[in-house]
């Protein structure tokens, strides 16, 4: 049987995921070319031919969310209002993350690294300002306090759950794990948001 070689495209997405989760671990400053390389199973060389830069990966992260967060607010301002609203955004943030789970871990680390939404697109560019985007057209510019802590720890739920679902034991699940985790993080969040879907 013959063996499907990924794209070009496709490792590069693999390669910037994998770096957004390093960069969400240990952060973008304490994060290595090296240290890319080997958790892509690359020498520096071989990831230096693909992206010429450290600043060009973190660049190609940013794109990369930033790409993904338009198709997401896209989806949002097309998703009707109602009380299922913030149950299919969260199916969506869970697909992604479960295509995507490093640059969705780094994106939610973003968000909690600014203390106030309404200061997060002065206080952060890149993937942060992207991360205020989204989070203020989930909860709304006027969120509370609740609001907010509820939506980042269903954000939190998503992220952590695509990430341990990757793992093999769990592989089985497939198809099971974006609506398990919309329906978890959905509980998690009821109560604060629905009123204002």
């Amino acid at each position: 049987m013959a063996q499907v070689r990924s794209t070009p495209e496709e490792i590069d997405i693999a390669i910037l995921d994998t770096s957004a989760g390093l960069f969400a671990v240990h952060g973008i400053e304490r994060t290595t070319v090296q240290q890319i390389a080997d958790a892509v199973g690359y020498s520096k060389t071989g990831l230096l031919h693909r992206f010429a830069s450290k600043q060009a990966i973190v660049d190609g992260v940013d794109a990369m969310i930033e790409t993904h967060a338009d198709e997401l607010l896209h989806r949002m301002q097309q998703a009707p209002v109602g009380p299922q609203r913030t149950s299919v955004l969260l199916g969506e943030i869970a697909a992604v993350a479960i295509r995507i789970p490093g640059a969705v871990q780094y994106l939610l680390g973003t968000i909690k690294s600014v203390e106030h939404l309404d200061h997060r697109d002065a206080a952060t560019g890149g993937a942060g300002a992207v991360a205020g985007r989204v989070l203020e057209a989930i909860a709304g510019a006027d969120a509370t306090p609740e609001a907010e802590l509820r939506l980042l720890l269903a954000l939190q739920l998503v992220a952590g759950g695509a990430v341990i679902g990757a793992e093999s034991r769990f592989l089985g699940l497939g198809n099971q794990l974006a609506p398990l985790l919309t329906d978890l993080a959905t509980q998690v969040v009821a109560g604060s948001l629905d009123h204002r879907n």
